[in-house]
């Protein structure tokens, strides 16, 4: 599953559904790709690897 988590977010971000500069929370992506968070946060970490997105802290 996290090979499809992780093509679901790039095609996500190369159609422009996440456009740059825009902020989404690892829960509200696993709501939006039907996915526990744990894929999602596996996901952004690779994408982030590649220099595809950057993740930063959450804010209080």
């Amino acid at each position: 599953m996290p090979d499809a988590v992780v093509s679901a977010l790039r095609r996500m971000i190369l159609v422009g559904e996440l456009a740059p500069g825009s902020r989404a929370t690892q829960d509200e992506l696993a709501q939006r790709l039907g996915v526990s968070t744990m894929p999602v946060r596996k996901a952004l970490l690779q994408l982030a690897a590649e220099g595809l997105i950057e993740v930063s802290p959450r804010r209080s």
